[in-house]
């Protein structure tokens, strides 16, 4: 079986102040992502020629902050040279991945599935808001209408369900929307293709939900990325791979488009898993990271001033905003340097399918308390990483609060996972669960109980 990874990671695709973690393994306490793919000479690393060309400055929708930097949006050419319709994705997936770095596949899922999606996120909502507390307060109007059409839902209450447009809280990870989209079957017949078997294991990462009443913004932070670090050999598969080896492709189903200036989205330097990547791995930084099971690894980090600022002016030229269509699952390499963008309305849900082989059991054993708990993992379908940037508590129950300034809608603490089998109550799950050690085991009639706790099918992909 696979070995245990050696620690948990950093942030992924939105950006990512410090926060205080779940209490995961310390073997776990620093890997985030991994990925393997082909290496090469290391060289000092420019724009690929292959990297989506250059484009025009968009228009600006606001002031830029000292510190931030402004990304243009994919111009169409940009987009068509990465996208691939599903029908074709058998054939042509593979290449544009290998060259690109990353693949919007288009028509994943149809406009009537991206409706029904939407409305399975505002039953998600629907469940929390606490509709007596909502009336008593004289909101419940409010709430009804912010429920009915969820890019109407009020910008005060959004740090309700998660930090940095993240529905990492209230259990909203394990829900209905979250759920169904890991579980589309286009989704995950394109994660087939990748890997070639269909005995895959799914993450459990939270979902992005921004209304339309989010800004749109001229510039964000910088923090360009990847996700995957070759110096680590820390883990190993059950066909004896170590992690710097595996290919993990991280991916967005985006329920609505991007292709709007006013829109969140994942920013790309395409091409740059190749030359940049094995630059950017030869720094001393990195190999000492990797070789401490560190895989978030930004251009920030690197050792040599002369290197980081050259790759770090390559990406301010390189670097796109993702157009990504409604119904589009965006897939992109750990190698390729990325980071989130934030600006404006998103409906996403990120997943990632890897080889079961992957996954030990002990993996298995925390993604069982995470799928029950409504917990969120990071990015890895197959180590089971609690995410960092999440207490493993239920937060408190939030109360109305109504002005000529805002609406902050009045929130119960949970809603029920759907990964629970029939009679079982969240707060059973909490009560027998929170209190044990992520790194330890489970005792045995208490592993044997969650199993029965949770849906079979679920419970056979995590």
């Amino acid at each position: 079986m696979p070995q245990q990874p050696a620690s948990v990671a950093g942030p992924e695709e939105g950006a990512a102040p410090k926060q205080e973690a779940l209490p995961a393994p310390p073997q776990l306490m620093q890997a985030a992502a991994a990925v393997p793919e082909q290496g090469g000479s290391r060289q000092q690393a420019r724009p690929p020629q292959q990297a989506c060309p250059p484009q025009q400055t968009p228009r600006r929708g606001g002031g830029v902050r000292r510190g931030d930097i402004q990304v243009p949006m994919m111009s169409p050419e940009e987009s068509a040279q990465i996208s691939v319709p599903f029908q074709q994705a058998e054939a042509l997936l593979r290449p544009v991945l290998d060259r690109y770095g990353a693949a919007i596949v288009t028509g994943v899922a149809s406009e009537a599935e991206c409706a029904e999606l939407k409305q399975l996120f505002a039953e998600d909502l629907g469940e929390l808001v606490d509709t007596a507390a909502a009336a008593a307060a004289g909101l419940a109007a409010a709430g009804e209408r912010a429920v009915a059409e969820v890019r109407h839902w009020p910008l005060a209450s959004l740090e309700s369900l998660g930090k940095m447009e993240r529905c990492q809280l209230r259990g909203l990870p394990q829900g209905r929307f979250a759920w169904a989209g890991r579980l589309h079957p286009r989704v995950r017949r394109v994660y087939e293709l990748i890997h070639g078997t269909d005995k895959l294991v799914s993450s459990c990462d939270n979902s992005f939900f921004a209304p339309e009443e989010h800004r749109e913004q001229d510039g964000n932070r910088s923090w360009p990325h990847v996700d995957h670090n070759m110096h680590d050999a820390s883990i190993w598969d059950d066909d004896g791979q170590p992690v710097s080896q595996w290919e993990v492709f991280q991916g967005l189903l985006y329920v609505w488009g991007s292709e709007r200036q006013h829109a969140s989205t994942t920013v790309l330097w395409c091409g740059s898993h190749r030359d940049v990547y094995e630059e950017l791995m030869a720094d001393s930084n990195m190999a000492r990271r990797g070789r401490n099971a560190m895989h978030f690894s930004r251009l920030e980090d690197m050792s040599g001033t002369e290197n980081q600022r050259r790759l770090s002016q390559a990406w301010l030229g390189a670097a796109r905003r993702v157009s990504a269509p409604p119904g589009s699952l965006l897939l992109w390499n750990s190698r390729l340097v990325h980071q989130g963008w934030r600006g404006g309305p998103r409906l996403a849900q990120p997943v990632c399918w890897e080889p079961a082989g992957r996954r030990d059991e002990r993996a298995r054993e925390r993604k069982m308390k995470m799928a029950a708990m409504g917990l969120p993992s990071t990015h890895w379908g197959s180590l089971g990483i609690p995410h960092t940037l999440v207490k493993a508590e239920l937060p408190a129950a939030t109360a109305a609060v109504a002005n000529r300034h805002a609406v902050q809608l009045p929130m119960k603490r949970t809603l029920r996972p759907v990964t629970l089998s029939p009679g079982v109550q969240v707060e059973e799950v909490w009560e027998k669960l929170q209190r044990l050690d992520w790194m330890k085991p489970l005792p045995r009639d208490v592993k044997a109980w969650l199993e029965a706790s949770l849906d079979p099918k679920i419970l056979s992909v995590l």
